[in-house]
């Protein structure tokens, strides 16, 4: 249980998060690497959330949106 009023992360964990915002890394490499763990030798596409992606595959196969 975590007490009220208390963030439970280090500060290493904020220094991190700081260092990656302000130098962020190349986006192709980091595209890369997504579908190198989640998709290996078969396409992958990464999505903000997993709604987005089925938002996305609705889309593309032109189903009717849900009344």
């Amino acid at each position: 249980m975590i007490p009220r009023g208390r963030l439970d992360i280090g500060w290493r964990d904020l220094l991190a998060g700081l260092i990656w915002c302000l130098l962020p890394g190349s986006r192709t490499r980091a595209e890369r690497r997504a579908a190198g763990a989640f998709g290996g030798a078969s396409p992958c596409l990464a999505t903000l959330s997993v709604r987005s992606g089925l938002d996305l595959i609705c889309r593309a196969l032109a189903w009717p949106p849900r009344q």
